[in-house]
This record gives C-alpha cells, sequence and structure tokens, in this order.
C-alpha cells in the first residue's frame, strides 16, 4: 500500500480508470486538492480520498472572499476536509501582489485553525516568505509542504515550524544538492506525493503510463535514492500521514 499526500483526482486524464480512487483509506490514504471552487464540490463526491479544498494562488480574483465563505461553509458540512492546496507563489506577483496572496492564505489558515483542519502548501519561488508568514502566524495544525524542492536551510526553517516535507517525482532528484537536502530529512516528517496529473518530468523523460504506476515508481525512487527499504519506507510515510488524514 502507498499512501500518497498530493494528487488532484479530479483532474486526472483518465476518469474512467477510476485509477486514484482505488485507493481504500483503511489501508492508508490519498490525499486529493481542489485548488479552487470550481473543483471543490466535484471532490467531494469523490470516493476513497481525503479531500483538501483550497484557493491557490493562481486561483484568487476578485471574489475571494466570496470563495471564502463558500469554502467555510463545505468545511463546516464536510469534517472530513483538509485545506489546501493553498500559498504564495512568485510567479503571479505582477497581478497577485504578494500582500494579497497572503492575506488569502491567512485567511485559509485562520478557517484551518478554527475547524481544526490540516493544511497543504504551496509555493513557488518565495519560500522565505511563506516560512516569514508561518512564523508570525505560529500556526497550531498539522502543516504540510507539498512538493517541496529547496535549500537545506528552507528545509530547517520548515522543521523548526512543525512542517511535513512532503517529495513528488521530478529532475531535482538528479541534483545533488536536493539529495543532499533530502537525506536531511527526518523519518518522521517524510511524506511521498505524486501531484498527479501534474507530475515534474525531466527532459525527455516519457510520462507514466498511469497513476498507479506513477506512485509505485516514486516509491522505487525515494528507496532507492534515500537508502530506505520500501516496506518500511511505505509504512513510515503511512504513518506520517495520519494526522492529514481527517
Amino acid at each position: 500500500m502507498f499512501c500518497d499526500a498530493h494528487f488532484h483526482s479530479s483532474h486526472t486524464p483518465c476518469p474512467d480508470t477510476g485509477e486514484p480512487a482505488q485507493t481504500a483509506e483503511e489501508e492508508g490514504f490519498s490525499l486529493s486538492c481542489a485548488a479552487g471552487p470550481d473543483d471543490w464540490r466535484t471532490l467531494l463526491k469523490s470516493p476513497g480520498i481525503t479531500p483538501y479544498l483550497g484557493i491557490h494562488p493562481e486561483k484568487i480574483d476578485s471574489r475571494w472572499t466570496d470563495h471564502l465563505k463558500e469554502l467555510r461553509s463545505l468545511l463546516e458540512k464536510n469534517p472530513r476536509a483538509g485545506v489546501g492546496e493553498c500559498g504564495v507563489d512568485r510567479r503571479f506577483y505582477k497581478t497577485l501582489p504578494r500582500s494579497l496572496q497572503e492575506e488569502v492564505l491567512s485567511a485559509q489558515i485562520r478557517l484551518a485553525e478554527e475547524f481544526c483542519r490540516p493544511v497543504s502548501l504551496h509555493q513557488v519561488g518565495a519560500p522565505g516568505v511563506l516560512a516569514d508568514l508561518l512564523t508570525d502566524l505560529k500556526v497550531n495544525v498539522p502543516m504540510m509542504i507539498h512538493g517541496f524542492n529547496d535549500s537545506q536551510e528552507i528545509l530547517q526553517r520548515y522543521l523548526k515550524l512543525g512542517l511535513y516535507i512532503s517529495l513528488g517525482p521530478g529532475a531535482h532528484w538528479k541534483k545533488k544538492e536536493f539529495l543532499t537536502t533530502a537525506s536531511r530529512i527526518p523519518e518522521n516528517r517524510l511524506l511521498l506525493e505524486t501531484d498527479w496529473p501534474y507530475i515534474s518530468l525531466s527532459k525527455g523523460e516519457a510520462p507514466p503510463e498511469s497513476y498507479k504506476s506513477c506512485l509505485e515508481s516514486h516509491y522505487r525512487l525515494v528507496s532507492r535514492t534515500l537508502g530506505i527499504d520500501i516496506t518500511r519506507l511505505a509504512g513510515l510515510v503511512k504513518r506520517n500521514g495520519t494526522l492529514f488524514k481527517n
């Protein structure tokens, strides 16, 4: 049983296979994120997963306060739902200023704390900004940083904040600096994810044939690279992920 800490089941390119939903949650966990209100209700109908509902930076628009009210209502009605994916993304600063992104993220984290829900965090190009914001907010619910691919310094800041570190597939696994950083993630804070179907590929690398093959190959890669027996790796990821399965 391989658990997946972050994917998007409502965006799978092969919905007729039903593969992402086949994970039986009594055996592990599958945490599926909806990054905007257009996906929230669809995701809540999906069997076999723990739904996460959030406003991704890319989905922020002039209606975000109304979306926040809708998010509050859905969290209240769905006690299994977590919050995410939400965060900060430097790529959108020109159209979505940092101050606005931080305001929307802070509001979602306050909702997570109000309803005692775990959070799945996104960040691109702004790891220090995210760490500073979380330090100021003093968050008291479980949080993971999804798709971690940053420096040892940022890793230490995230660990001090109590974050769990979720590693996805991608070209960064071929970089020496990343491998050194990944080896320093404590086993009791490690999570693995696919981010399916938005997987990161190396140049020239063929995409996986299916969600299942993507998940299995990622576990084999991490097991081989970090020197952790794959059965033990699956077990520790499952244990770490229980905090994020409501």
